[in-house]
């Protein structure tokens, strides 16, 4: 079981010629782990970590030549949030949220 704790908000593309497409990442940590009990928001994480998380997701489209830019975070409401609206466009036969 894990628990939401925030969310990365970023959008990506697969070249410069395309449109930017909204692409969150979602952050959680374990409901069992010791480590990461104290953690309830992304503000209890180490100074710096979101940022290295966030160029860890850039480094690796632009691997595979595509752009991803953060454009912003938030805490656990917001990620609850986003997985609401995905839940929402899966039962409306969305194919994205």
């Amino acid at each position: 079981t894990a628990r939401l704790v925030g969310v990365i908000e970023a959008r990506q593309r697969r070249s410069p010629s395309e449109e930017w497409v909204e692409n969150h990442r979602l952050l959680a940590v374990a409901v069992a782990s010791h480590g990461y009990k104290h953690v309830q928001s992304l503000e209890d994480f180490r100074p710096r970590l979101i940022e290295e998380i966030a160029e860890y997701f850039a480094q690796y489209n632009r691997d595979r030549g595509q752009d991803f830019e953060m454009t912003g975070r938030g805490g656990p409401s917001a990620a609850r949030s986003i997985v609401e609206r995905g839940i929402r466009a899966r039962d409306e036969g969305k194919t994205s949220a």
